[in-house]
């Protein structure tokens, strides 16, 4: 997927302005996740609702609880999920904290699917969370930026 590096840093420096006020160290860097699992989930849907749902919560459970889509941040010491500001909104919501580990203890695993980049995250604390984001060269040095500087890669 061909992602323009300007669009990248200017949505990024967005992050910036909206979260650091709230935050006690600076945002190094922020990238989109979501659940994994949505064409299972289609593919269940032709069983009908209620198969539908049941694949959407299955989703929801692999992610550790986070929503379709979220905004992932990194700091000096911490990675953050938020939540966005609305559901066809590219713009984080600063007062939506969804999750937060510490990077240290952080191992970091990430395999290409497809068009998309599935990352499993196992923090020190027992979650264990597996998400994806579009493959793109953002998405690649997010995630070596994680699997570096305290994480450990897998």
């Amino acid at each position: 997927m061909q992602v323009n590096q300007q669009q990248v840093d200017e949505w990024v420096a967005k992050c910036r302005v909206a979260l650091e006020p709230k935050l006690d160290e600076p945002v190094m860097n922020a990238a989109l996740f979501g659940q994994t699992g949505f064409t299972t989930q289609k593919a269940a849907g032709r069983g009908g609702l209620i198969t539908y749902l049941l694949a959407g919560l299955l989703n929801k459970k692999r992610a550790g609880g986070l929503p379709d889509q979220f905004v992932l941040v990194t700091t000096p010491s911490k990675l953050r999920a938020f939540g966005m500001a609305g559901k066809r909104s590219a713009d984080v919501d600063p007062d939506n904290e969804l999750a937060v580990w510490d990077r240290a203890g952080l191992r970091v695993a990430a395999a290409p699917r497809g068009m998309f980049t599935k990352v499993t995250l196992d923090s020190a604390d027992g979650d264990h969370v597996d998400i994806q984001a579009v493959k793109y060269d953002h998405i690649d040095a997010f995630i070596r930026e994680l699997q570096g500087n305290g994480a450990a890669g897998a």
